[in-house]
């Protein structure tokens, strides 16, 4: 099962690979490809919050994207790194049961009862709607 772990304001994704029997994954919302991994949960959650570490000071040294180009993340008030965060918190994917699709119901209303919303939470609250339509279609079609 995923795990989203998080540390200084930065979302990880790490999830068990039964094959190797490790723990591993990667930092979402920046440029650079940061990955991570552990033998169990803990040390992969600790191999994370020191890859961040790591970053955020390779970054002071202006070695990467983070301190050049964060620009790049921030196009016509659209914040890719935000909306990166968002859909790691929400995780939508394929709707598959009855549960998954009111948990979603739930989510677009949620969004909707809001009085203004970002442009990251409207792409999400888009994004989740397709997940919603598609899985109605489906029900209608078998």
């Amino acid at each position: 099962m995923p795990f989203t772990p998080m540390h200084k304001g930065y979302k990880g994704h790490q999830q068990f690979d039964p094959e190797s029997n490790t723990w591993h994954g990667k930092i979402f919302g920046i440029k650079d490809v940061v990955t991570f991994q552990g033998t169990t949960a803990h040390e992969a959650w600790q191999a994370f919050r020191d890859s961040v570490d790591d970053y955020l000071e390779f970054c002071k040294e202006g070695d990467s994207g983070e301190t050049q180009n964060r620009d790049q993340y921030t196009k016509k008030g659209f914040d890719y790194r935000r909306y990166v965060n968002l859909i790691s918190s929400a995780v939508p994917k394929p709707i598959e049961t009855e549960e998954e699709y009111g948990f979603a119901l739930k989510q677009v209303r949620l969004l909707a009862e809001q009085e203004s919303l970002s442009q990251e939470e409207v792409a999400l609250q888009n994004l989740i709607a397709l997940t919603v339509k598609d899985y109605e279609a489906k029900g209608s079609a078998a």
